[in-house]
């Protein structure tokens, strides 16, 4: 709809110059400019109840472009009662924007817009391209038309419908008065973001005298101030911008130099930098910059063979004030190689993806509001093999794993209690594949797979947080020992404990975390300052990380103001942008120390011995700005 027409401007110019031969010495005839508007507000319309934009037409007549615009009354197509024809154009406004030229039409209280259906003839010299914007909570439609030069235009309301005429403004053109217009083919500077959905939804203002405008690429939509004579006034505008609009993120826009016209062009560095830039450690006090390692996606898993890693990009769909939707897919790259999706699927949020052990499947946990979905996809052909949420895991699934081999897959999950739940890929008939292994109840977020046992989390008042374990073919659950968070160390010799912050304690359980070691049965206490509810085990098993959250109490709970102040220690100073410190615990030293302070607490194994990886995004857009992977050194 909004692809560039260079086949139709070729074809026009080729027009324009046979005319030309034909006149051969003859003069041009002279234009008139009589009836048309440079620059002033046409206004005019009816009240229509329930507008209905129903066609929008594309003609030339002559150098002019003719728009037309259809309504009705009512839509039978999407979805209303009844229609019938309109008492006339509904209330309207026509104006003009300046560099590059954009023709304005506004409507002010639309309930449909059928055009889009049945839009057809939409390439027409001199138009670059057109949109359409929808405000949140408005019923004002907006159409931007985008030309490739300078133009003069007329409004004229006909039966059911609004003609308006767009000429082409020779050079050197007149205005009304008769006077020349000031056409400038010098370079000038402008403030640019790609911050359209901003505008959409309101945190960017209306009155912040920027607008949208079509990208050079002719599909994306970016904001754009008015043309300044140097870069520094550009700066200060964007400076202003951001000091009076708390909406306003300075480093989301950049300032370029544009000719009379020029589209603007997409910054694709700017996510890059601004990755680059972001500091998400502080050691000894100092804020530090970390390696990026994915710049625009959070970090899932490595490839079985380890030469590529899976990642998920936050992707934008549908027309923003329209039917916009946010979505995730699940990316793959391997080194420096360009990355690409993995899986042609549009996810809500992923969560978590697991290979299984042989390599031939990949499971996928997507939360859809509230709801999850828990997918089992063809590792090889890409393809999908079951949704375990419709098979009869319920619709909340909280945590997977998979057995050893890869036939069998669990999870804690349920459409009311949450229970553990089995699918066995070996059993030939499909709709006994799915099972229940244990019906007596499970906490969510905590499921392991160990020497041929299932281990998961139950609490009550009584017992408090209880680890169990079952045997997944038939077996009766047992009382394995308290905590609230597990992790096995990868060879599953031990098993790292601590504390959920479920607000349910053990009776006589001090907070903290310790290890269990699986052969002798022994319990050896790391820490016992703070809860910790966060870890992971290095891939080789010879180190653990844990975090510890200073914006939490000692039991694991947010720390509020009250009559009982929680410990210095356990609170970081207001607003501290860093509230979680990473220690490491060495499993051959048996030593614990910490390593650094970070501004979330989502940090990933790597396959690197000495380092860790950092899943961010920042807190002042949610990851509109910078979302993006980093190493830690954890040395």
């Amino acid at each position: 709809m909004r692809k560039k027409i260079a086949a139709v401007m070729a074809l026009f110019l080729m027009l324009a110059l046979a005319a030309g031969c034909a006149q051969k010495a003859e003069e041009a005839p002279q234009i008139s400019y009589e009836g048309f508007e440079a620059s002033n507000r046409l206004t005019g319309g009816v009240e229509v109840a329930e507008a209905n934009v129903k066609s929008l037409g594309f003609a030339l007549d002559g150098d002019d472009l003719c728009l037309t615009f259809g309504f009705l009354s009512g839509s039978r197509l999407s979805g209303g009662e009844s229609e019938s024809a309109a008492s006339g154009a509904p209330a309207y406004a026509v104006y003009m924007l300046k560099n590059p030229a954009r023709l304005i039409v506004e409507f002010t209280n639309i309930s449909y817009w059928d055009y889009t259906r049945e839009l057809a003839g939409t390439d027409a010299a001199p138009l670059f391209g057109f949109f359409q914007t929808r405000f949140k909570g408005d019923t004002l439609l907006r159409f931007t038309f985008q030309l490739s030069s300078d133009a003069v235009y007329k409004a004229e309301e006909v039966t059911g419908g609004l003609a308006v005429t767009l000429r082409p403004i020779a050079k050197p053109a007149l205005t009304d008065s008769g006077s020349a217009l000031d056409i400038t083919q010098g370079q000038r500077y402008y403030a640019v973001a790609d911050a359209y959905r901003d505008y959409c939804d309101g945190t960017l203002p209306r009155d912040a005298g920027v607008y949208p405008a079509l990208a050079r690429n002719g599909s994306d939509i970016l904001m754009l101030s008015g043309a300044f004579y140097s870069e520094a006034e550009a700066k200060n505008f964007l400076s202003s911008l951001a000091a009076k609009n708390e909406g306003v993120v300075e480093e989301q826009w950049s300032v370029a130099p544009l000719k009379e016209n020029e589209a603007p062009q997409i910054d694709e560095r700017q996510a890059h930098d601004r990755a680059y830039a972001q500091n998400v450690l502080r050691v000894g006090g100092v804020e530090n910059e970390a390696e990026v390692f994915i710049e625009d996606g959070l970090y899932l898993c490595h490839t079985p063979d380890k030469k590529g890693v899976l990642y998920s990009r936050r992707m934008e769909g549908g027309q923003p004030g329209v039917d916009e939707y946010a979505y995730e897919m699940i990316y793959y790259r391997e080194g420096n190689a360009a990355a690409r999706p993995y899986l042609e699927r549009e996810f809500q949020v992923v969560e978590q993806v697991k290979f299984s052990p042989d390599g031939r499947k990949l499971a996928v946990l997507e939360r859809d509001e509230e709801r999850t979905h828990l997918y089992v996809f063809d590792a090889d052909a890409r393809e999908l093999l079951t949704d375990l949420t419709e098979v009869g895991f319920g619709e909340l699934v909280s945590a997977f794993t998979w057995d050893s081999l890869g036939l069998s897959i669990y999870a804690v999950s349920g459409s009311g209690a949450m229970q553990v739940h089995a699918y066995d890929f070996g059993v030939p008939q499909e709709g006994k594949r799915h099972s229940v292994v244990d019906k007596n109840g499970a906490d969510e977020g905590y499921l392991a797979y160990c020497d041929g046992e299932l281990y998961f989390i139950q609490s009550d008042m009584n017992t408090g947080e209880q680890i169990y374990r079952i045997k997944p073919d038939g077996g009766v659950r047992k009382a394995f020992t308290a905590g609230g968070a597990f992790a096995f160390s990868p060879d599953n010799r031990y098993m790292a404990l601590g504390v959920s912050g479920t607000g349910v304690e053990t009776p006589g359980a001090a907070a903290g975390f310790s290890l269990y070691d699986m052969e002798t049965g022994k319990t050896e206490v790391i820490t016992t300052e703070f809860s910790v509810s966060n870890f992971l085990w290095s891939l080789s098993g010879a180190r653990l990380y844990y975090v510890e959250n200073r914006l939490a109490g000692v039991g694991g709970e947010e720390a509020t103001s009250g009559e009982d102040e929680p410990e210095a220690s356990a609170v970081p100073a207001a607003g501290d942008p860093y509230p979680y410190t990473l220690w490491v615990y060495d499993a051959a030293s048996k030593q614990a120390h910490a390593l650094m302070d970070l501004p979330s607490p989502w940090i990933v194994a790597s396959l690197g011995a000495d380092e860790l990886y950092l899943n961010y995004y920042d807190a002042q857009t949610g990851g509109d700005l910078v979302r993006a992977t980093y190493r830690l050194p954890a040395a």
